[in-house]
């Protein structure tokens, strides 16, 4: 027997158990996406959260954020997930391109290594200077 769950994964509404699963079947899917509701899906299902990490590619530990996240936001708990990888990334040194997609400062050929901002590196159109 595995160890206990730190939090249960609360019964699905019909609409999100549809919606988790056309996310698993969709083409066009962000392939994290997918990977945190397969995992749902196994948890729903009966899976440990170790199993239904194994069937997703996802840890243990990521499984049970990401419970912990659906029991409070339901399927907005995407957009919690997208925020904090959002938040992540630009600590690793990556910043928002005018678009608004990350862009890693290594990719602009500027260093801030030296504390200042990678937006230094920017000229008035937008790319590397």
């Amino acid at each position: 027997m595995g160890r206990p769950r730190k939090e249960e994964l609360r019964e699905l509404k019909e609409e999100e158990r549809q919606e988790l699963k056309r996310v698993v079947k969709a083409t066009s899917e962000r392939i994290d996406a997918i990977k945190r509701a397969k995992a749902l899906l196994a948890v729903t299902a009966g899976a440990t959260l170790t199993v239904a990490g194994q069937e997703a590619g996802l840890s243990r530990e990521a499984v049970a954020q990401m419970v912990k996240r659906f029991n409070a936001h339901g399927l907005a708990y995407e957009r919690a997930a997208g925020a904090r990888a959002d938040r992540s990334a630009t600590r690793a040194g990556s910043r928002k391109g005018s678009d608004g997609h990350l862009v890693a400062a290594a990719a602009t050929g500027c260093s801030a290594q030296d504390g200042s901002s990678p937006d230094r590196c920017r000229n008035d159109s937008g790319g590397a200077a």
